[in-house]
């Protein structure tokens, strides 16, 4: 199994998790669609981000790991307090994908 992201999904990811780092995303809020339109897209868009964690980036002693991410964040207001929780891990998930698909293109 292959997962891939276009570079679209690269930025669409990225400003959403800079919302979040920037605190524009409140905690409280548990309705990602109220405070960012293209919420469901992006909450399929973090799934397959965390699919890809899972299947191929090793994570030595995680504070949290991405299967267990995986597993409580399958409902969207899940996903939206999980990504307030470890913005972090996600940003660093991503910033691996990234990486890892520059090092093949070269």
């Amino acid at each position: 199994m292959e997962i891939q992201f276009e570079e679209q999904e690269i930025k669409q990811i990225r400003h959403f998790l800079s919302q979040v780092n920037a605190a524009e995303i409140r905690e409280q809020s548990t309705d990602g669609s109220q405070i960012f339109p293209e919420w469901m897209t992006i909450f399929l868009l973090l799934r397959k981000l965390l699919a890809y964690g899972v299947y191929y980036v090793a994570q030595p002693k995680p504070e949290v790991s991405y299967q267990n991410l995986q597993r409580i964040s399958t409902k969207p207001q899940d996903m939206l307090m999980a990504v307030q929780t470890h913005s972090h891990v996600f940003d660093r998930l991503l910033a691996t994908y990234v990486a890892r698909q520059k090092g093949t293109e070269s």
